[in-house]
């Protein structure tokens, strides 16, 4: 997709993602990220995935969550 101006209705659709899944994504609110739904907004968007994500570390760890 060359538009770089995409809504998350129009990913949704593309991506064959749930629009709420979407919009968490795109709101900065998961707590994980699924390598499938990167995978699909790679393709639609026709990038690569460190165009999508950028690793900025904390200086505390207060806001990570650990899952066992």
């Amino acid at each position: 997709m060359d538009d770089n101006n995409i809504s998350i209705n129009e990913m949704s659709r593309y991506a064959n993602v749930r629009y709420e899944t979407v919009r968490k994504y795109y709101n900065n609110d998961c707590y994980w990220y699924d390598a499938e739904i990167l995978a699909k907004f790679c393709y639609v968007l026709e990038c690569k995935i460190n165009e999508l994500l950028i690793y900025e570390p904390t200086k505390t760890l207060q806001n990570v969550r650990i899952y066992n």
